[in-house]
């Protein structure tokens, strides 16, 4: 096989097979810098047009409890109690910047898997408890996450605090307040 850039499909397979036979090659030799350099442009190919998607925080730390042969508990020192480590594993409950730092420390998982946002077991992907809304009427309010449909955005003013209120399954209504604009915005 001649060594250039992979282009198509069909010279990303030829160099996987060619690799495949060179895969024993001894480093510092012919076979091995062109193994070398074919497992570079193989990596740069896939990179380009094969991209995997970073994977789920959650199947990553089951992944890694699983590859390790490790219960649940062996998450506990990095996430708090083993209660805690249920609720994070069974997606009741979202990773913490803490825990995230912590997990990182200590399992060696990348913080820029523990941090993409999962579903939780409600159907919620994002954080739903924040809200943030910008000066204005109520159309300038908009959502950080969250799921819209299930939300029955009805603001409302009381001596300068700004409400909103929306539906939640396991108390039947939510209101957030905030009377502390913070760079022109409202948090809550």
């Amino acid at each position: 096989m001649k060594i250039k850039p992979l282009k198509t499909e069909e010279e990303y397979k030829e160099a996987l097979r060619e690799i495949d036979g060179l895969f024993d090659a001894a480093p510092n030799t012919d076979e091995g810098d062109k193994l070398e350099v074919l497992a570079i442009l193989v990596e740069d190919y896939e990179k380009k047009y094969h991209n995997i998607p970073l994977p789920d925080p959650i199947d990553a730390l089951e992944y890694y409890l699983e590859s390790h042969g490790l219960p649940q508990n062996a998450l506990v020192p990095f996430i708090g109690t083993r209660s805690r480590v249920s609720e994070i594993l069974n997606r009741k409950r979202r990773l913490t910047l803490d825990m995230i730092q912590s997990l990182e420390r200590g399992t060696g998982i990348p913080a820029n898997i523990l941090i993409k946002p999962y579903e939780l077991a409600g159907g919620t992907k994002f954080i739903d408890d924040y809200i943030v809304k910008t000066s204005g009427a109520a159309s300038g309010v908009y959502f950080i996450a969250g799921n819209r449909e299930s939300m029955n955005l009805s603001p409302e003013s009381e001596n300068g605090t700004v409400e909103y209120k929306f539906p939640n399954p396991a108390s039947g209504r939510k209101t957030y307040r905030n009377t502390q604009p913070v760079d022109g915005q409202y948090l809550q």
